[in-house]
């Protein structure tokens, strides 16, 4: 008995998702979501057990240059397994891009799976407070960035500054909150903290 219609397109598609579910498998390796910040790097790697040239694709085109700044680099390691890593060195967009690679066996195309480049935009610091004080000491606290949602990323340079100007504290930290010791405790102390990636 011949398939309907509906019977003819359902199995149409069930025999589409099952060849590029196979394909993909065939890489060794997939390029994986990265997060970064503005004007920082991003690398992908990707790799297969076939000896192919790999190519990669962003935005689904065979090029970087919208979102990297200086053009990209490309690493290939020989077998046993054959890899090629996407190097970024500044990323210069906000609104991120997918990553995909592809190489061609047998007259077959074979796709990884996408991978998202995510960027996160930086601001200040908020609520930048004095939660503790005594007679030696100052203690900092402070929050991420509004809307930045990759803590891990973070860094803060932190600068404290006696009244006439005299240096207490510059360092970068990964923590909130930092505990300064304040050589005069009748003094008055500026702390600045900038937010970094």
């Amino acid at each position: 008995e011949c398939a309907g219609p509906e019977m003819r397109r359902m199995w149409y598609i069930s025999f589409l998702y099952l060849s590029s579910h196979v394909a993909s498998a065939i890489f060794a390796k997939h390029p994986t979501n990265v997060t970064t910040c503005l004007g920082l790097s991003a690398a992908f790697t990707c790799a297969t057990t076939e000896q192919s040239s790999i190519v990669w694709l962003i935005n689904g085109m065979d090029t970087i240059s919208s979102i990297c700044s200086p053009p990209k680099a490309e690493i290939t390691t020989p077998g046993p397994v054959w890899q090629s890593t996407l190097i970024c060195p500044a990323v210069n967009q906000l609104h991120g891009a997918s990553v995909q690679c592809y190489y061609v066996a047998g007259g077959q195309v074979i796709t990884s799976y996408l991978a998202y480049l995510s960027v996160q935009v930086l601001g200040p610091p908020t609520n930048l407070s004095i939660i503790e004080r005594n007679a030696i000491s100052i203690k900092l606290a402070w929050e991420p960035p509004s809307a930045f949602q990759s803590p891990s990323l973070l860094s803060y340079s932190v600068v404290v500054k006696s009244r006439n100007g005299t240096l207490v504290y510059n360092e970068t930290v990964k923590e909130s909150q930092l505990v300064v010791t304040t050589p005069d405790p009748c003094d008055h102390y500026d702390a600045t903290v900038i937010s970094q990636c």
